[in-house]
């Protein structure tokens, strides 16, 4: 009996401090996009932030570019504003042009050149996606290489 209560104890210990940390992430990642990028998540009634390193020359950067791109035309059909944005600086302009074709979504880039989402504690150290509704967080993820297929199912089933 004492091991289950020691069990239980511990896993509602880690189950509260994944959810502070969570919380703790969504927080600071308001206060980048608000004072870095001047955008104030209170007005915002429906957005999708994709953010993605593109200092980095590894394949899951091009995969998320893909499906971020891609993504761009699907969520505006349904009403979704989507920012894309960019930390660091492509090695390569030339490379990011390439997933770049359509001008509209030039005017939802955010470049971070600077790399300022690091002064804030937002848990970013891959690509990292957020749905932003009605000024509540309804999804908020680090994408790990093997999720982004996940990533793209959310999309397209997004409302």
């Amino acid at each position: 009996m004492r091991n289950i209560f020691i069990l239980l104890s511990l896993g509602l210990i880690l189950f509260s401090c994944k959810y502070s940390l969570e919380e703790k992430y969504k927080d600071n990642f308001t206060s980048y996009l608000n004072k870095e990028h001047r955008v104030v998540t209170d007005k915002v009634s429906n957005a999708i932030f994709y953010v993605i390193d593109i200092d980095s020359d590894c394949i899951c950067t091009e995969l998320n570019m893909k499906v971020a791109t891609e993504s761009y035309e699907k969520l505006t059909k349904k009403g979704i504003t989507f920012y894309l944005i960019l930390i660091g600086k492509a090695r390569n302009e030339n490379d990011l042009d390439k997933y770049l074709t359509n001008p509209q979504i030039k005017k939802y880039i955010i470049r971070d050149e600077m790399k300022n989402i690091f002064r804030y504690e937002t848990g970013f150290y891959k690509p990292m996606i957020a749905h932003i509704k009605n000024r509540d967080y309804i999804f908020f993820k680090i994408i790990l290489d093997f999720e982004i297929g996940d990533i793209q199912k959310y999309i397209l089933n997004v409302i």
